[in-house]
């Protein structure tokens, strides 16, 4: 485990920041492509890997 924060938005206020800040909206959505990519591939490899005996 890591050390990490969060932010907790209510569904309007978010849906109000993307209309104000279509590039924050871009931005998260790529950070969260990049993010189930490396998630993949950590399942692809952990699927692929032989098991030590």
């Amino acid at each position: 485990l890591e050390p990490s924060s969060t932010l907790n938005l209510r569904r309007d206020d978010y849906v109000d920041l993307v209309q104000r800040y279509p590039d924050l909206a871009w931005a998260l959505i790529q950070e969260l492509g990049r993010r189930l990519q490396g998630a993949h591939e950590t399942i692809r490899s952990l699927a692929v890997e032989k098991v030590e005996r």
